[in-house]
């Protein structure tokens, strides 16, 4: 049924779990493929002359399972450890030196430049059975807008680039404004509504990358748009214009941004990122805890 499936191995088990995965690939790539999946030949039809039959138990939902789990895991290391490399220069720089100066603006884009370096080198490189699930994803996002023309893209992506250039500046006018009729500072805006704002892109993509089936892609972009602000647009904005820790809040004689903002962020990027690393998948209680102490950290900020 499968004739480009063969395996080998030291020993009886490894054979039969290097066939598992061999047929596990074949499946898959015909379902990729779109090509027709034949049903399993009747046992009693097969004839062995020489040698011995051995008969395979598959499962393709468990064997998918197992490979999704793989994938996510292999995915996110690379993301979550340059997350966490450029977090630490940003605590080193918010806790220690308490100004952003273009040594550090350089850094994060040195960082940002090794992790696209990386990325890059993977992506030109073989795959292995453990992405096989990430692949599949991937081409599934594809299948999805195969239908668009190149042109159509070009034209679709400088309009919104266009329309996004226009909200950032309608966004950060009016942020301002709110937080003149508000009372409050221009950082509880920028925290919360701002925040909001710039993040509804990366909401609707991800609902949608679930809605179709694609989790990988959903997480992956989360975690992806975090390291790109991280590193990229506060490099950037670091390099071209240095600034001093802002300090317009107070809890008691100390800054909010160290004892509450810094720390609000770690912990929901342990919550969101260490889960899916241990597990390979997320729960519906995680989404409840990161809303929870969004709403909070909402309602804090206003009532400082």
């Amino acid at each position: 049924d499968f004739p480009e499936c063969f395996s080998d191995g030291d020993d009886m088990q490894q054979a039969y779990e290097n066939a598992v995965d061999a047929l596990g690939l074949a499946v898959t790539s015909r379902q990729k493929e779109k090509e027709v999946i034949p049903d399993p030949t009747d046992i009693s039809e097969l004839k062995v002359d020489d040698g011995f039959l051995v008969v395979i138990e598959f499962d393709l939902f468990a064997y998918l399972k197992k490979h999704s789990s793989k994938a996510v895991k292999k995915t996110l290391t690379i993301p979550v450890i340059f997350f966490y490399v450029s977090t630490a220069l940003y605590l080193f720089t918010a806790y220690v030196t308490k100004r952003f100066d273009r040594v550090t603006g350089v850094l994060l884009l040195l960082i940002f430049v090794t992790y696209i370096g990386i990325q890059v080198y993977q992506a030109m490189h073989g795959k292995n059975p453990e992405a096989a699930a990430a692949d599949a994803e991937v081409a599934a996002a594809e299948a999805d807008t195969a239908s668009n023309s190149t042109g159509k893209d070009l034209l679709l992506l400088v309009i919104g680039a266009a329309f996004i250039a226009i909200g950032a500046n309608l966004l950060v006018d009016n942020g301002i404004i709110i937080a003149g009729l508000l009372g409050v500072p221009e950082s509880v805006i920028a925290l919360t509504f701002v925040a909001l704002g710039t993040s509804l892109p990366e909401l609707v993509t991800a609902i949608t990358s679930l809605r179709k089936g694609h989790g990988l892609l959903s997480l992956g972009n989360i975690i992806g748009a975090n390291l790109f602000n991280l590193v990229l647009v506060s490099g950037v904005s670091i390099l071209l214009s240095p600034f001093d820790l802002p300090n317009s809040k107070q809890i008691g004689a100390y800054n909010a941004s160290l004892v509450v903002d810094i720390p609000v962020m770690l912990g929901v990027m342990l919550i969101l990122t260490i889960p899916p690393l241990i597990k390979g998948r997320m729960t519906r209680l995680q989404g409840i805890i990161l809303l929870a102490i969004y709403a909070a950290f909402c309602i804090f900020q206003f009532a400082l």
